[in-house]
């Protein structure tokens, strides 16, 4: 390793390259590494490059020896002198110290510098978090090349998470809400849900003027959709289907307010007999109008998440969210959950 590279003239670093070759006597099957580096980073990435490429073509016996580099970073260009290096005909990069350092020297790497930084790979936008999320989405498990808008590279390779990829603030949108929901609680939460509970979060993150932890936007959530102590909680129900008609008849059980209430009512299916007995019951004007379910967990353990998109006569719209081993259950679950959160209290 000739010392103080990038501040000696190349030909004689060279020679003293040269000279210990000389005594070394490298072989192709034995090749002799020849580490370049810049002690005090003083070229434009460009320039070191050159000189790189200048080395690698004066350098006696060529096809003996490996050429290493260990750029410094003085200048804050070290990944860009590497990446020229190499591009050079350099094999091979010795890298810097970082943890020990930064550790003894008191000085912390900034949050968004490149590569290492906590932040780096890290998105508060909405735009780029709802372009994460979709890329991620798209992104086959075993991909043979990466593909995530906003991600030039997988954090994986440089041995980070997928963790704090994307994190809200005020600054985020539905797309963020959505990923942190789905990565870090199992809820895939429908378009017009992820706009709906993003306002939500929008809300609380401009109140605090920071970011919301995955832990505090699950606490917000469950206080909103899946409340502990519902005013409207559903006991059980049986159901009975009729062949001829195609009609579905429903008795429930429904804990009002701590009162055990009897519903019951008629319709071309589980979810619209249900809502016919809380028609029926309340003189509501409650409409479904989506529906969608999927499975929380895997195997015979697996939880079905229902969430139910309803409405009324004034045109307001209210998602509703349940949770229960049975799939049909979880579905009247949420439309007690959306019609609760009409104000139906």
């Amino acid at each position: 390793s000739p010392e103080s590279f990038t501040l000696t003239e190349p030909e004689f670093a060279i020679e003293i390259c040269t000279a210990v070759m000389d005594v070394i006597r490298p072989t192709k099957d034995t090749p002799l590494i020849l580490n370049l580096p810049a002690t005090v980073e003083c070229y434009s990435p460009n320039v070191y490059g050159d000189v790189i490429e200048w080395f690698i073509r004066n350098i006696p016996r060529r096809d003996t020896v490996c050429i290493s580099l260990h750029p410094h970073n003085d200048r804050g260009c070290a990944v860009a002198a590497a990446e020229f290096g190499v591009m050079a005909g350099a094999l091979a990069v010795a890298e810097e110290r970082s943890l020990d350092a930064e550790y003894c020297n008191r000085l912390p790497v900034p949050e968004r510098h490149p590569y290492v930084g906590d932040l780096v790979y890290t998105a508060f936008s909405g735009s780029h978090q709802d372009a994460i999320k979709k890329g991620f989405e798209a992104l086959p498990a075993d991909y043979d090349q990466w593909g995530v808008p906003y991600l030039p590279i997988d954090p994986k390779h440089v041995g980070r998470t997928y963790e704090s990829v994307v994190r809200v603030n005020s600054q985020s949108g539905k797309g963020g809400v959505a990923y942190i929901m789905k990565t870090e609680h199992g809820f895939d939460l429908p378009r017009r849900l992820q706009i709906e509970f993003s306002q939500n979060i929008q809300h609380i993150t401009e109140d605090s003027g920071t970011e919301i932890s995955p832990a505090v936007m699950w606490e917000a959530f469950t206080n909103e959709y899946l409340p502990e102590v519902p005013t409207y909680n559903l006991v059980s129900h049986e159901l009975r289907s009729d062949s001829a008609t195609g009609h579905t008849q429903i008795t429930a059980y429904i804990d009002v307010r701590g009162e055990r209430k009897t519903f019951t009512g008629k319709g071309n299916g589980p979810i619209d007999a249900f809502v016919q007995a809380i028609r029926g019951e309340f003189g509501s004007d409650l409409d479904v109008k989506d529906y969608t379910e999927h499975a929380l967990g895997q195997g015979s353990q697996a939880t079905a998440v229902a969430y139910v998109e309803t409405g009324d006569a004034k045109g307001n719209t209210r998602w509703g969210v349940g949770i229960d081993p049975n799939t049909i259950t979880a579905s009247l679950r949420a439309v007690l959950s959306g019609f609760e959160r009409h104000g139906s209290r």
